[in-house]
């Protein structure tokens, strides 16, 4: 019979080990650069876009907030990045 909250692997001593933390910090990585390669698609591409709106003389102030929100999801990913490089540099210790 189990005891109620116990024997859990995520839980206490029976945890990930080390090797396995580091792997998924590894795929996280990998996914983080995706979605920043990503984001930077849609900053070019939103770009171009507010470029051909001002050609054409038509307003560009939602395309704008667009590209800054863009912009910031940008630099939240990167941030995400340089954390998860410096607990991969930390557990190479």
């Amino acid at each position: 019979m189990k005891k109620p909250g116990g024997g859990g692997e995520a839980r206490g001593g029976g945890g990930l080990g080390k090797r396995a933390v580091t792997e998924l910090e590894r795929k996280r990585l990998v996914e983080t650069d995706r979605h920043i390669a990503e984001c930077e698609n849609y900053i070019a591409k939103q770009r171009e876009l507010i470029e051909r709106a001002i050609q054409r003389g038509r307003s560009t102030e939602v395309a704008e907030t667009t590209l800054e929100a863009l912009e910031a999801s940008l630099r939240a990913f990167e941030r995400q990045r340089r954390l998860l490089l410096d607990r991969l540099k930390e557990r190479e210790r």
